[in-house]
């Protein structure tokens, strides 16, 4: 059943009977209004029907196929459990421990005093950048997984945003200064691309 609800409508029931019982304060798109209302024997004249009961929910599926099939909170299992929250969740693990793994090896490399600190330097870049790009994925597709109440000010997703936001834009920018920089050293004559992985002597010998 849909019902059309108007401020006539409200005005003509008890206090009581309608209740807002929040309102998200969202970090952006402040114009949006969506409260969390409550209904507790609210009456709407029988003009006011727009559809009878059984046929509301195959027009708002209609109308909202994406979200009507994805909004499963308030269901009767762990959302872990759908395979569309799940894969966003196993993309942010994956990002996550490939991004430790590049960092760990930078930092093996900036240890040994073997390694040219040409090599030194593109690795490390080579983590910031991933890293930082990966923060801002893993932030978002979390965002989605969660859904519109990702957005509101008293979830931790928009300061955890604006925050992963800031590294690849900061501490040198990762499109306008670092991955110019290794872009120079992928273009010098003498560049061993693999010696980060291999050492010079497996490189030499052709042993990638």
């Amino acid at each position: 059943m849909i019902l059309l609800v108007t401020p006539e409508v409200i005005a003509n029931n008890p206090k009581e009977a309608y209740q807002v019982l929040g309102e998200p304060e969202l970090a952006g798109h402040i114009t949006t209004s969506g409260p969390h209302t409550r209904f507790t024997m609210f009456r709407v004249p029988y003009e006011n029907r727009l559809c009878p009961p059984g046929e509301g929910a195959p027009i708002v599926e209609t109308a909202f196929t994406i979200l009507a099939k994805s909004d499963t909170r308030g269901g009767s299992k762990h959302i872990i459990q759908h395979q569309s929250v799940a894969d966003k969740l196993i993309d942010c693990k994956m990002r996550i421990e490939t991004s430790r793994l590049l960092v760990w090896k930078a930092v093996c490399k900036l240890d040994d005093p073997a390694v040219d600190w040409k090599v030194k330097l593109e690795i490390s870049m080579q983590a910031k950048i991933y890293s930082t790009d990966c923060a801002v994925d893993c932030v978002v597709d979390a965002m989605k997984a969660v859904g519109m109440k990702s957005y509101a000010k008293d979830m931790s997703f928009p300061r955890l945003l604006n925050e992963a936001m800031y590294y690849p834009l900061f501490d040198g920018g990762n499109i306008g200064l670092r991955r110019r920089q290794i872009q120079r050293l992928m273009t010098e004559e003498e560049n061993k691309p693999w010696e980060a992985t291999y050492s010079s002597r497996g490189v030499e010998k052709g042993r990638l």
